[in-house]
């Protein structure tokens, strides 16, 4: 379980997780499948989408008998995000209780669930899970982060100053990604976008035209 409040990182981690499995699973040095579920997009208004295995048979395409051959020989792993992105209480505990009862029938399928980080969670899944707390940056990581991964003095000194001049402009990069993202067409662009999501888009889009086209 990865557990962390809004801004952690958590949807970032699972992803990541998921990408190194699809890249061996490529590679062909496992026979794993990574399957990826946010779980805040499930219908809750339908009985079937509130099972687990209804839920990855639809993600996959493919039948239940199919789902049972591939957990019974672990080759499949789950990357549930967001449990507490499900918000009708009645749909969580029907999701909760799949998840355990999947749980139980396969103990060896490796399943990673994310969920914010609550003292006293309201409905339990997962009770005997590994558990990984997530802290959100304040600004003093935040600016060692900058001096650690900045690719040249310029673009350091650039950054420091943008966020020393106004410390406020820290909340808008709340994970280390963000930050790293920022380094990124800072260092490319030799200046600070004023609407970084907008550019940084952008920046994606014409470096990869200039991939294809290399």
């Amino acid at each position: 379980k990865i557990l962390g409040e809004a801004g952690c990182g958590k949807t970032t981690i699972m992803r990541q997780l998921e990408y190194l499995c699809a890249k061996k699973y490529i590679a062909q040095k496992t026979n794993v499948i990574p399957v990826f579920i946010s779980l805040g997009s499930i219908e809750t208004n339908s009985a079937i989408q509130l099972d687990i295995k209804s839920i990855i048979c639809h993600k996959l395409n493919i039948t239940q008998d199919l789902l049972s051959d591939m957990l019974q020989t672990n080759s499949i792993n789950l990357y549930l995000d967001g449990f507490n992105e499900i918000l009708e209480s009645k749909a969580k505990k029907q999701v909760a209780w799949s998840i355990d009862d999947l749980s139980r029938k396969y103990p060896k399928t490796v399943i990673f669930l994310s969920d914010r980080a609550l003292v006293r969670p309201a409905i339990n899944v997962l009770d005997t899970a590994l558990t990984y707390r997530l802290y959100p940056l304040d600004s003093a990581m935040k600016e060692t982060f900058i001096k650690s991964n900045c690719p040249d003095e310029e673009t350091k000194s650039m950054l420091l100053r943008y966020f020393t001049g106004n410390p406020n402009n820290y909340e808008r990069f709340t994970t280390p990604i963000k930050l790293k993202q920022l380094i990124e067409i800072t260092a490319s662009k030799k200046s600070i976008p004023e609407d970084f999501d907008g550019e940084y888009i952008k920046y994606i889009f014409e470096r990869e035209l200039v991939d294809k086209k290399d």
